[in-house]
C-alpha cells in the first residue's frame, strides 16, 4: 500500500473516531458503550454464524454493550445476552466501505456474565 493511501486512511479513521464522539486510540480498544442500533444490526446479521461456531441455537440473542477497535476497518467486541444470565462476547470485523466486503465473524467467547469486562481476544 502506498504511504499516501495509508496516511489518508489513518487520518480518515481518526476523523471518524472524533466526529462520532468516540475517541479511541487508533488500533486500541475503546471504552465500553451501550449497543446502538447499528451494533445490534451487526450482531444480528451474524447470529447464524455464531450459532454454527458454538453449535447452539439461541432463542434469546440481544446485543447489549460493545467496544470497538479502529484498524483498516473496525473490529467490534460485542456482548450478546443469550438468556439465563449467559452472555457471549462476539468479535466482528467490519471492513472499510471501499472494500465492498461483508462483515466477518472473527471469534466467540462463551459462558460470559453481564459483568465480565469486554476485553481484547
Amino acid at each position: 500500500m502506498h504511504a499516501a493511501t495509508l496516511l489518508s486512511l489513518t487520518v480518515c479513521a481518526i476523523a471518524i473516531s472524533y466526529s462520532t464522539g468516540y475517541p479511541s486510540p487508533l488500533g486500541g480498544l475503546g471504552r465500553e458503550l451501550v449497543a446502538s442500533q447499528d451494533v445490534k444490526n451487526i450482531a444480528n446479521s451474524l447470529k447464524c454464524s455464531v450459532e454454527k461456531r458454538t453449535g447452539r441455537d439461541f432463542l434469546t440473542y440481544r446485543a447489549t454493550h460493545y467496544k470497538r477497535q479502529l484498524v483498516a476497518g473496525t473490529v467490534y467486541f460485542i456482548r450478546v445476552n443469550v438468556g439465563n444470565g449467559e452472555n457471549l462476547h462476539v468479535k466482528v470485523y467490519e471492513p472499510l466501505p471501499y472494500m465492498n466486503a461483508e462483515n466477518e465473524l472473527m471469534d466467540v467467547m462463551e459462558n460470559k456474565t453481564p459483568s465480565d469486562e469486554i476485553a481484547y481476544f
